[in-house]
């Protein structure tokens, strides 16, 4: 159809990179992420949230990858009962670390009312935190280099080439591609890779 290209969500919410540096841009850099996260947490238009209360004079929140965080914090806990938003960018991530393990746990204790079947895992928890943390630092990889990845890290459970496919499974399972949030399709740091299977090209074993 005629007419200019729908911006991307990614166009839209910017960059995670330094774009944050005019405090005047900040309020509608949260804004526009809020928007974005909505769907994602099962809320339906514009959420009611409030951005945080040092956005402006923080200097934390020169990083647009900083105020996304925040705004997916704040929309995660309005989607959970108007549950109140952690305060700062430290508590922020602690927050979504906190929420990030609750996901594994949920899938993997096979809560028949939280977890359709297809998506359950059989990775402990404490053994996913020790995957997610090797992808953070490998970034995506084919799944014979991932196996490679996990054993040279120490995973536990990675004994055979079996088991390991099984755990890459398990995390792209945590980690659906077609679902990542639209801040989070192009990490610009280490530590935002979580989002990325790890076995990305193959997660099925040989």
């Amino acid at each position: 159809m005629g007419g200019p290209a729908r911006p991307s969500h990614r166009d839209r919410l910017g960059p995670a990179g330094p774009l944050a540096d005019d405090p005047a841009q900040r309020r509608g850099l949260f804004d526009a992420a809020c928007e974005q996260f909505a769907p994602f947490v099962g809320l339906s238009g514009p959420p009611a949230v409030e951005a945080p209360p040092q956005l402006e004079t923080d200097e934390d929140y020169r990083l647009a990858l900083t105020v996304h965080m925040a705004a997916l914090a704040a929309v995660d806990a309005v989607g959970r009962a108007g549950a109140p938003a952690p305060a700062g960018p430290v508590r922020v991530a602690a927050y979504l670390l906190r929420r990030e393990r609750e996901h594994w746990t949920r899938l993997y204790e096979h809560h028949p009312d939280r977890a359709p079947a297809a998506a359950r895992i059989h990775t402990p928890p404490e053994v996913m935190a020790q995957v997610v943390h090797t992808a953070t630092l490998t970034g995506p990889l084919p799944h014979d280099p991932a196996v490679a990845a996990l054993a040279a890290a120490g995973v536990t459970g990675v004994q055979t080439h079996q088991a390991a496919g099984e755990i890459l499974r398990d995390h792209a399972r945590c980690y659906p591609r077609r679902r990542r949030c639209p801040a989070t399709r192009r990490p610009a740091e280490p530590g935002s890779n979580r989002s990325t299977p790890i076995g990305s090209a193959r997660t099925s074993s040989p």
